[in-house]
């Protein structure tokens, strides 16, 4: 099971409760602005979607920041959803690590 209170935030939550409504613009506008979908982009604020890369740099230049900050913010999440999930954490504990630790690359 996950859990949810050690989640990252999704990205799309911050466009929903902060981006968007600082720049009072619209989903609509924004999708247009976007060049995407509203529903992409609907689905993205729901937080049933991902960020790509692609849609990492529109939002930088829409939201005027960096789409590394939006990657970030995606990879996190995704990074502790997989920590999170059961499946994966049984298919980890089978492999064996190819190289000890202290000649692994960081």
């Amino acid at each position: 099971m996950i859990n949810t209170s050690k989640m990252p935030v999704h990205p799309g939550r911050i466009l929903r409760e902060t981006v968007l409504p600082e720049a009072g613009i619209s989903v609509e506008d924004a999708a247009l602005a976007l060049g995407e979908s509203v529903v992409i982009l609907q689905n993205i604020l729901a937080e049933q979607m991902s960020l790509s890369a692609v849609l990492c740099l529109k939002i930088a230049k829409l939201s005027n920041s960096t789409p590394e900050l939006w990657i970030r913010l995606q990879a996190n999440h995704d990074l502790q959803k997989a920590l999170q999930d059961e499946n994966v954490a049984r298919s980890l504990e089978s492999i064996v690590p190819a190289l000890p630790r202290s000649n692994a690359l960081a």
